[in-house]
Parts: structure tokens; C-alpha cells; sequence
């Protein structure tokens, strides 16, 4: 899979309805994260009620979480699909009575990388602790990635810094 997945450990319990809340707030302002994209480049950006981004699954054994989350973990790799502007999945695992909840985040590699699960862990739980407080999410719209791309002028050209560095 080209994806990139987070788990968190939730110390307090999370809200089902929040978190559907939150999750389509953060792919609404982001719409790279419902862009289809295939062998012709990129679409229209999907509605964001059209994806199913929020799925739940509990965790049964609190001395096997490991396994269960493991064996759910491809299912959830394969339910991405760039075509479908299926980009991201937002995965919860409320935990039996004295567990933590679990909550994956599973994104395609084409919308996210090392440094913007920051963005997108900020927004979610800005929006999740709006949606809590019964406030909307209040996410700013962000830039988006294809538009700016095709915007931007075509590729660097080198520069020979030094006199005298460069061929001939």
C-alpha cells in the first residue's frame, strides 16, 4: 500500500458524533483529501458526505489489542482508493470498560506525509473539541494543493552559484 497510518491512544473516551463531525471538517477544508486521482490527474474534489470517512469496530479482548487492531489493519489499507478520491479514513476502536479507545488514521501517500499529519492531527482535534462543545468546527478554508500546484511556475532552472563552477 502506498499509505501512511497513525494509531492514537485515546485516554478519554471518544465521541462517535464528534469524531464524524470533526473528520468531515478537516476533509472538507483540506480538498486534496477527496480529490480522485488517476492516470489523467487529478478531479472535482467528492463531496465529503459521499465518502464514508468514519468507520467503528470495538475492541473485544483488552489483552489482544495488538491483534485485533493488526488484523483489521489491511481492510482498512485497502479501503482507500485515489480514483474514488478516497484519500483518508478515520478508523475508531472504542475499548471494552477500562481500555483506552484506539482511533486510526489511514491516508494515501499522494495527500499526506511526515510532516502534514501535524496539519492534519491539529485540525481534527480542533474540530473534534468544537463539535464536542456543540460549536462548528470553524476550520479556515485551506489553499488548495492542486490549484496552487498548476499555478506554479514550471520547474527551477540550476544556477551556477560560483564563477567559474559551472561546464565549460
Amino acid at each position: 500500500h502506498w499509505n501512511q497510518s497513525v494509531l492514537l491512544r485515546c485516554t478519554k473516551s471518544v465521541d462517535p458524533a464528534a469524531l464524524a463531525i470533526a473528520a468531515a471538517a478537516v476533509v472538507e477544508r483540506h480538498p486534496a483529501l477527496r480529490r480522485p486521482v488517476g492516470p489523467h490527474g487529478p478531479g472535482a474534489p467528492r463531496p465529503v458526505g459521499d465518502l464514508d470517512l468514519v468507520s467503528f469496530s470495538r475492541i473485544q479482548d483488552p489483552g489482544n489489542i495488538a491483534e485485533e487492531i493488526a488484523a483489521l489493519g489491511t481492510e482498512l489499507q485497502r479501503s482507500l482508493d485515489p480514483e474514488a478520491g478516497r484519500l483518508i479514513r478515520f478508523h475508531l476502536f472504542p475499548g471494552a470498560p477500562g481500555t483506552d479507545d484506539r482511533l486510526a488514521l489511514i491516508a494515501h501517500h499522494l495527500v499526506v506525509d511526515g510532516l502534514s499529519w501535524r496539519v492534519v492531527l491539529d485540525d481534527l482535534a480542533h474540530a473534534y473539541g468544537a463539535a464536542l462543545s456543540g460549536r462548528p468546527p470553524g476550520l479556515p478554508p485551506a489553499a488548495d494543493f492542486y490549484r496552487w500546484a498548476a499555478s506554479s511556475p514550471g520547474p527551477a532552472q540550476p544556477v551556477n552559484p560560483l564563477p567559474g563552477s559551472g561546464p565549460g
